[in-house]
């Protein structure tokens, strides 16, 4: 009876720390493409756009880089979303970017919908403006006037 449980000992041990390595041999190694750079390459910024008018619901408007460490090429995303949008279906909203020490003048950079409440517009890379610190996001519906504004 001794021999049967120091042998039931020894295989419930061996089986305990073969497991956790075994499941480490399991698991695939991360795709290069998808590793970033160290930290000062990566910027992740998201800011509360302020309503101008009562009524409407804030906004928040987001910037993203980072470097992709196996062709080195700089991805940048900036996201705009409104909800709760108190406005009708198929209203267009235009949104604008300054950078008050380069220019005080807002930048046209693309427009969204209101769909359900709801609108958003993402441009990726070539179509997304640089941002830095002190960047003003402007919302506007097309042709009339503000409703929304927040500084990065």
């Amino acid at each position: 009876m001794k021999a049967f449980l120091k042998i039931s000992f020894f295989a419930i041990l061996v089986v305990g720390l073969s497991v956790p390595m075994l499941a480490q041999g399991i698991v695939a190694p991360p795709l290069q493409v998808h590793q970033v750079y160290p930290p000062g390459h990566t910027v992740n910024w998201t800011i509360t756009l302020n309503q101008l008018t009562a009524g409407n619901a804030p906004g928040t408007a987001s910037y993203t880089t980072y470097k992709l460490t196996a062709t080195g090429r700089l991805i940048r995303r900036f996201a705009v979303e409104c909800e709760y949008a108190n406005y009708p279906d198929r209203t267009m909203f235009d949104v604008f970017v300054s950078d008050p020490s380069i220019t005080p003048q807002n930048k046209f950079v693309g427009n969204m919908e209101v769909q359900n409440g709801y609108a958003e517009l993402v441009l990726v890379t070539a179509q997304a403006p640089m941002v830095t610190k002190g960047t003003v996001v402007t919302v506007a519906v097309h042709d009339g006037p503000v409703l929304m504004i927040g500084r990065f």
